[in-house]
């Protein structure tokens, strides 16, 4: 990387200031995690910033105190205002930070991405964490310490000016989304800024206005989102500029030190909104660490003079508290050896990932007649400014024309992104009519870009095969206005007349397809014109928008976005209009509570015009077969939870077959509702839980799909912690919030039933598929379901329409769960099988690990007892793992692990590397688990080696499931055993642990372990019990 002089600046305007870079050489150092320099990378199993990984949390934040104790009061003063000051004694540099959330505000050679909003409508986990990551990437390359993104406020109101920056109206799909951006962000070594905790939906009256939310409603909706981002290892926090409940955000102790810090377990440091907190003092004796200029904030000479008054305004140990605060995610993300400078290519090839995002959130909405996908050859009419390359280049200014702001103005060209602090300097644009003409040729194309020339319109739409109207609706950032809308949206009407001339095209061509540009929900009052045959929610694409709406235009990609806000038929049965009364201080009562987006239509019983979730595709997908997969069957044992909401244990698991019925291979998201008990008080349903898959043509998949605790329960204001309410659930597995397609219940208990036998029964709507049409927004009843957590996605062997599917929970059929979490592992050297059975037929007969170099045993005796089985890659090879299957040596197993040992010496001929592994693994060990097998990771010596191949395979083995992690250990400390395991449980996202080899040899084949004799085996299980 090339070196960043001083004297460089980075000049964030308008709402933002200089910040300098100092020039600190590159370290050689090894990485916590690696640096990703192309987009085109897995999401890690793993998540090496998690809030749960508290050793390296408490590393940086020991280092951090470490340096503190080291500075003087003005060097201090001086990381806690903008413009924030080096300390290069101590090789501290000058922290540049830069908006924003869909591309680096000002850089020059950079990509700017799809919106966040846009990001949300693909639903792909995956995706959004490589935009985040590539967006990481070009921050880190710009020499941006700080990133200020992602933004996770909620598309509350439908006219709020920035709701496009953020990830929709649901607080799970936002905090999904949100989290993977944070993941991906600090993955390429950027500190990231969640902002705006909390409630700022709308942006007339920011700055003063209050907004009111019961605390449940803060807990269950508004803070949801940041509380995943939290979880997810988020480093840096904005505070927003309203009042939360009459008191500023940036000074609401029990906000920003109760909920965000106390429950949730917040370990970074808070910053303000340029501005945003207008009482200084109470700012930073209530959480707020980190001031950027503004009327209001503190200058570091404020903060000088609060520090020497008698007595002191803000005392020594906060200010030693704030800057250790503010050094951690400095640490924590390896800044200090490993800076972020600038090189010379700074985009690399993420334009490809631009448009991927692009094409895959293009929300197909209707298609009659199959009007979609075009036709080569055939003659199309494209009408409107949208559709254009801008005539003022692609960032001329707006009409206001403020300074950073890289927006097109009305009607000069096509819409890209909002206009805010949000957007970005575009590198180049890709219109949609270019794209076209590229792919049916000039000679094919008529176009009007004259957006109230109806009758030139309509004259070039007659005689087309396909007229396309563009049509757009643009918001941004206060104070800006454009066309009378300050920021927000003054109605929720398509701009430019672009309903009078959807209409009048409709009127002559009766393939008229819709394209919609809009940075929200839009009124349709043409929607029922019998002529409009497509309609599609483009979104805001970015500087590849032509190309990706073209790759679903021509049918090159199979549409797969899905809404991410509900949209209705009538402005009237939105939840609230935005409030524009001129009080001294407006007060924003969200009344509706828990009722946001289409919780609001369902509890109201009002049917939208499209639901949250709804995206066509073309073709056809058929739901079958919902099977309960948890632990307990349809009984949950009620858990007793904390305020964090970090619960991520699996509590409840289901399976459903998808099958592609159609002509073209496909995604679809697959979509888990959650409905409460009455007693719970929580609207009719939820969203708890999606998967996005592909389906190849003829072909079925099994979507598996799981629910945590946090995901069922609600907050207890009294308790002032989650709980699991009593009684019945209702999960709805399906392709929308209105289509659902199967459902089955479970009952949260006190105590399980281990006898009963139950039916795991699956409803379905009188149509179970997803067609590729929509002749009429649909208002069916029937819903759709999906899931959380940690899901996976493997072949299905049959395409079952059965609707039921009958299981026990009883001793006698659940031998793959109950036998799953054996406390003990046993291990014998090569070829010494013959007390191996001895030992299990004397009383182990919960046998969970028998491994040999040698032969598989093949004796009846044997196979009785064999609950695990373990598969040496290194030394039995792929040939003996299928001879061990067809001879039916898992016929009786509860798991299996593919069996790997990288720092064994004995066996370095034969030493895999993760990436072949991976390979392994999905070819021979991912298919048992439709069998009903659990999983577990290859196991690794207890070796820094050992657990980074692992951390590497499971990289590359993004698609495997992985349900419990093996783990070696030689020796007979109890103590270090324990540091040990609760380390590497902590390392792979919490989950579960197995001991499947204790060092327990039958002979001396070892010297570093213990002999299977009785004391050694009754201190082995006291030592693995106690940890259990």
């Amino acid at each position: 990387m090339s070196m960043l002089s001083p004297i460089n600046i980075i000049l964030l305007v308008a709402t933002s200031l200089s910040f300098f870079l100092l020039q600190l050489p590159s370290s050689t150092s090894a990485q916590t995690a690696p640096r990703y320099t192309s987009w085109n990378v897995p999401v890690p199993s793993f998540n090496v910033y998690a809030l749960n990984n508290s050793a390296l949390w408490d590393a940086a934040v020991a280092k951090a105190k470490r340096t503190v104790a080291q500075m003087t009061t003005a060097e201090k003063v001086g990381l806690t205002a903008g413009p924030l000051q080096p300390v290069p004694r101590l090789g501290i540099p000058s922290f540049a930070l830069a908006d924003g959330p869909l591309g680096f505000r000002d850089g020059y050679g950079i990509t700017c991405f799809p919106a966040g909003i846009s990001a949300a409508q693909s639903w792909d986990r995956e995706l959004i964490y490589q935009r985040g990551l590539a967006l990481g990437n070009e921050f880190f390359d710009s020499g941006i310490f700080i990133g200020l993104a992602p933004m996770m406020n909620l598309a509350r109101q439908v006219n709020g000016g920035r709701q496009w920056e953020g990830y929709g109206g649901d607080p799970y799909l936002s905090g999904e989304a949100g989290a993977m951006s944070v993941r991906g962000l600090q993955d390429a070594g950027v500190v990231t800024t969640t902002k705006h905790l909390i409630a700022n939906e709308q942006d007339t009256f920011r700055s003063y206005s209050s907004s009111n939310i019961d605390d449940r409603t803060v807990h269950e909706v508004y803070g949801w989102p940041f509380m995943k981002a939290v979880h997810a290892g988020a480093t840096a926090i904005m505070c927003s500029f309203n009042q939360l409940n009459g008191t500023y955000t940036c000074s609401n102790g029990p906000l920003q030190n109760g909920i965000l810090r106390n429950q949730w377990g917040f370990r970074g440091y808070v910053m303000s909104d340029w501005g945003a907190s207008p009482d200084a003092v109470g700012a930073a004796n209530n959480g707020m660490e980190m001031a950027q200029p503004g009327s209001t904030d503190w200058s570091q000479a404020q903060m000088t003079g609060f520090l020497s008054r008698n007595p002191p305004l803000v005392t020594q140990t906060r200010l030693n508290e704030m800057v250790e605060r503010i050094l951690t995610p400095y640490y924590l993300l390896e800044q200090d050896t490993r800076p972020p400078s600038r090189v010379a290519n700074v985009s690399k090839d993420h334009y490809v990932l631009a448009r991927k995002i692009g094409a895959e959130s293009t929300v197909l909405l209707r298609n009659d007649r199959n009007v979609l996908p075009l036709t080569v050859g055939r003659k199309l009419a494209v009408i409107g400014s949208d559709a254009f390359y801008p005539s003022n280049g692609v960032n001329g200014f707006t009409p206001d024309g403020w300074p950073g702001q890289f927006q097109i103005g009305v009607g000069t060209g096509t819409l890209t992104m909002g206009y805010s602090s949000g957007a970005c300097r575009l590198p180049y644009v890709v219109a949609p009519l270019d794209a076209l003409i590229e792919r049916v040729g000039r000679a094919n194309v008529v176009s009007s870009r004259e957006d109230f020339n109806i009758p030139k319109a309509v004259e070039l739409a007659k005689d087309a095969d396909t007229a396309l109207v563009f049509a757009i609706a643009n918001s941004g950032e206060w104070p800006l206005t454009i066309d009378g809308n300050q920021a927000d949206r003054k109605n929720i009407s398509l701009w430019l007349g672009g309903d009078a001339m959807i209409n009048a095209v409709a009127s002559v061509n009766r393939n008229t397809v819709v394209v919609l540009h809009v940075t929200g929900q839009v009124l349709m009052p043409w929607v029922n014109h019998p002529n409009i045959s497509g309609i599609i929610m483009a979104g805001l694409p970015g500087q590849e928008t032509g190309n990706g709406l073209a790759d679903v235009l021509m049918g090159d990609v199979n549409p797969c976005g899905k809404l991410a806000y509900t949209i209705a038929e009538k402005q009237e049965h939105y939840i609230m209009a935005l409030l524009t009364s001129p009080l001294s201080v407006p007060q924003i009562n969200y009344t509706e509570k828990l009722e946001l987006d289409y919780r609001w239509f369902d509890a109201h019983n009002i049917a939208p015009l499209f639901e949250f979730g709804k995206g066509l595709s073309y073709t056809n997908f058929v739901y079958s077969r919902l099977v309960t997969t948890g632990p307990t069957g349809n009984q949950v044992l009620v858990r007793q939870l904390g305020a964090s909401g970090g619960e991520s244990e699996v509590v409840q698991s289901y399976s459903v077959t998808l099958r592609n019925a159609g002509r073209r291979g496909g995604k679809e998201v697959v979509q888990l509702y959650l409905g409460f008990p009455p007693a719970a008080g929580e609207p009719p349903r939820i969203l708890r839980g999606f998967e996005k898959v592909y389906v190849a043509v003829n072909q079925s998949v099994i979507v598996n799909l799981t629910l945590n605790p946090v995901d069922m329960a609600i907050w207890d204001v009294g308790q002032q912690k989650w709980v699991m309410v009593l009684g019945t659930y209702t999960v709805w597995i399906g392709a929308s919030s209105r289509d659902l397609k199967l459902s089955t219940t479970y009952d949260v208990v006190t105590a399980l039933n281990p006898s009963t036998t139950t039916t795991v029964s699956t409803t379905s709507s009188p149509s179970s598929s997803s067609s590729s049409t929509g002749n009429t927004p649909s208002s069916s009843s029937s819903m759709t379901s999906s899931t959380t957590g940690s899901s996976s996605v493997s072949p299905a062997t049959t395409s079952s329409s059965s609707s039921s599917v009958t299981s026990t929970t009883g001793s006698d059929s659940s031998k793959k769960d109950q036998k799953l979490w054996s406390k003990v592992g046993l291990a014998w050297p090569d070829g010494d099988v013959s007390n191996m059975w001895a030992l299990a037929g004397n009383g182990w007969n919960r046998i969970s690990w028998l491994y040999t170099y040698g032969p598989w045993p093949t004796t009846s005796a044997g196979q009785a007892s064999l609950d695990f089985v373990p598969m040496m890659w290194g030394c039995g090879a792929a040939q003996d793992w299928k001879n061990a299957m067809d001879a039916g040596m898992f016929q009786n197993a509860s798991a299996v692990l593919a069996f790997h040992e990288p720092d064994d010496p004995l066996h370095a001929s034969s030493y895999l590397q993760p990436n072949a592994a991976a390979e392994l693994w999905l070819q021979h060990i991912q298919p048992l688990h439709a069998q009903g097998i659990n999983l577990g990771a290859p196991a690794v010596t207890q070796t820094s080696r050992g657990k980074t191949w692992l951390q590497d395979f499971m990289t590359y083995c993004r698609t495997c499931t992985i349900d419990f992690i093996p783990l070696h250990w030689y020796g007979s400390d109890c103590v270090s055993f324990q540091e040990y395991v609760t380390d590497m449980s902590r390392s792979f996202g919490n989950r579960r642990i197995w001991i499947t080899e204790w060092g327990c040899m039958t002979s001396s084949s070892t010297t570093n372990g213990m002999e299977c004799n009785s004391e050694n085996v009754s201190k082995l299980v006291k030592c693995t019990t106690s940890w259990m």
